[in-house]
């Protein structure tokens, strides 16, 4: 099982990183693989229980995909790091299958987060 939790930080409030991540583990009853990226607005979680993990944190855009793919998982972080606003929001429209997805932009301190249900986009 895959999952993610992206917290914006408002009015300074902090949350531990070892706090979240054992929680997450006990609510979910199971201990996962956790990969992150925080900055001072931002923090953002992805984890699994399952053996492999496919998160590309090489760029300033921390990205978490889970579900059904048409495409390759690897190609579509490849696409979505390097796109910018109206170009990404065409690409996920576009993109086919069952899932949801969240992407961090540390460089700008913004999130975005979809679920796809059939085709049926629900930007959050």
């Amino acid at each position: 099982m895959k999952g993610f939790l992206y917290i914006f930080q408002k009015n300074k409030i902090m949350h531990d990183c070892d706090e979240v991540t054992k929680y997450i583990d006990k609510l979910k009853q199971t201990k996962h693989d956790f990969s992150f990226k925080e900055s001072h607005k931002i923090k953002s979680y992805f984890y699994t229980n399952e053996k492999k993990t496919l998160n590309n944190n090489e760029s300033s855009k921390f990205i978490s995909l889970i579900g059904q793919f048409v495409e390759r998982t690897e190609d579509i972080i490849t696409s979505l790091s390097k796109l910018e606003d109206l170009d990404l929001r065409d690409y996920v429209s576009d993109l086919k299958g069952a899932f949801a997805l969240a992407l961090a932009d540390f460089s700008k301190s913004e999130m975005n987060s979809l679920l796809i249900f059939s085709g049926l986009i629900y930007f959050l």
